[in-house]
């Protein structure tokens, strides 16, 4: 029994040791992937759950969730001028258990790096804005997804 209280103590700080200040991570709302792992460990403890497995492993409701939400970025992208046929983008996007979008996290899915970053950051902060799914969830969650819109040729 000795042995297992300091690895209770230790959880509780490991725990705490990301709210200092009401918010749990001190993260950008939206991030460029490469930017820091740290910024990944710590929304993974705060949104712990997968969109899979908020969806109960149903992959046709979670493929339903997230569809809409990748026409949302292709829109948000056409109106801000940074859509291109043939961009390729990773996505990590992080929602409460609310079902607001709360982080997205972005890089390019091929050699050439993306330009217009300003651009896709206000892309991303609107869908951050205007995002919402039904909720609530058991949890927070994320998915890491790609989009690639094809291009024309």
């Amino acid at each position: 029994m000795i042995f297992f209280i300091p690895y209770i103590c230790l959880l509780g700080l490991t725990a705490n040791q990301y709210e200092p200040s009401g918010h749990p991570c001190d993260t950008p709302q939206v991030f460029l992937l490469s930017q820091s792992e740290s910024i990944l460990d710590c929304l993974q403890m705060e949104f712990p759950s997968s969109l899979l497995n908020v969806c109960d492993n149903n992959s046709e409701k979670a493929f339903a969730f997230w569809k809409p939400f990748i026409k949302q970025i292709e829109v948000m992208a056409q109106k801000e001028g940074v859509y291109t046929p043939g961009t390729k983008l990773w996505i990590k996007a992080f929602w409460d258990q609310q079902g607001h979008l709360m982080y997205i996290g972005y890089a390019s899915k091929h050699e050439a790096p993306l330009t217009n970053h300003s651009g896709w950051e206000r892309v991303f902060k609107a869908c951050i804005k205007d995002s919402r799914m039904d909720g609530p969830w058991r949890s927070g969650f994320y998915h890491l997804g790609s989009i690639c819109w094809r291009s024309n040729s």
